[in-house]
């Protein structure tokens, strides 16, 4: 299959230089094609790519060494929301301008951060380095970014089984479990990032109290770990007000991450945090290749695109009909 696809690329040539417009736009017609117009059968390759010369070397690659055997699984990941190590803001410009899911989200975290504070977290977001010593603007940056790479993993059609986190990580796990909304998880990290500072202090129980205010928490609709301490609360589960806290305001490593999902022996692992746009599309064709079910529509979500002539399956249209005799 692969050797065809470079046998179209050869046909398609003169179309598809560098510096032709009309030929990146090929390239995502075809690859278009190939995801939503075919069955995905039990053995598959994901080839990331960014032009034809990318896409050739990926495709031979394939050709000549087959495809990484991987283990074929059926069920949800388990995401690790970690501290909020890296540089987010760097990657929240072009998640924000090129992936309209994870736009809507940071837009409404956006909303009630401006009213809250009076200031916009987007301008963080988009890298302003007046923000990088502000822990309320550096901390809400990082639960809305969490957020919406989250999102992004649903539009294409993987959530998480289980939710698994570290410190103010914390925050985005429980939003994402359901223990409350978007808007209330924003307000929750400006206050943490209040409370806190820079030093990270641990809080006294009055501090809880003012952190959390008049929240309300609802049952986690998935299973929420705390990755220092191992505790899991249980899908259907409400957590306890003063003991999830005291895990948000608890600085941990994500090797404590790795070791409790490992006991729970987690198939697949999915850590959301910093990551450029080539790192998520790998992810996909990873997961792809492992034999989860991709929704293609939301990987290309936010284009117009065609359906091409592609090279079809090589065991399609030959007969061999059994005469009988």
């Amino acid at each position: 299959m692969a050797g065809l696809y470079l046998g179209w690329l050869d046909g398609h040539a003169e179309g598809i230089s560098p510096d032709n417009n009309t030929g990146r736009s090929l390239l995502a017609d075809m690859a278009w094609t190939a995801a939503i117009g075919r069955s995905h059968l039990e053995h598959r390759a994901g080839v990331v790519f960014e032009d034809a010369l990318t896409l050739r070397d990926g495709l031979s690659r394939v050709a000549d060494n087959g495809c990484d055997p991987r283990s074929q699984w059926n069920g949800k990941p388990a995401f690790v929301y970690v501290e909020e190590a890296g540089n987010w803001a760097n990657r929240g410009r072009v998640l924000y301008e090129s992936e309209p899911v994870a736009r809507a989200v940071l837009d409404r975290c956006e909303a009630v951060f401006r009213e809250e504070r009076g200031i916009s977290l987007l301008d963080t977001i988009a890298g302003n380095a007046a923000a990088a010593d502000d822990p309320v603007l550096t901390q809400t940056a990082a639960y809305a970014l969490q957020c919406a790479v989250t999102a992004l993993w649903s539009s294409v059609g993987i959530s998480p089984g289980l939710a698994c986190a570290s410190g103010t990580g914390g925050i985005a796990a429980a939003q994402v479990a359901g223990v409350f909304d978007l808007e209330v998880g924003t307000l929750l990290a400006a206050r943490r990032g209040e409370l806190t500072g820079t030093d990270g202090r641990k809080l006294a129980a009055e501090d809880v109290e003012s952190f959390l205010g008049d929240v309300s928490f609802a049952p986690a609709q998935i299973p929420l770990r705390d990755s220092e301490t191992g505790q899991t609360i249980q899908s259907g589960a409400t957590p306890d007000r003063s003991t999830w806290s005291a895990g948000v305001f608890r600085r941990a490593e994500c090797s404590g991450a790795s070791a409790t999902l490992a006991d729970l022996n987690a198939v697949a692992v999915l850590e959301v945090r910093p990551g450029s746009e080539r790192d998520y599309v790998r992810s996909v064709a990873q997961a792809y290749e492992s034999g989860t079910a991709v929704n293609f529509f939301g990987l290309f979500a936010g284009e117009e695109r065609r359906r091409i002539s592609v090279p079809g399956y090589p065991f399609q249209r030959r007969s061999f009909w059994f005469n009988g005799s």
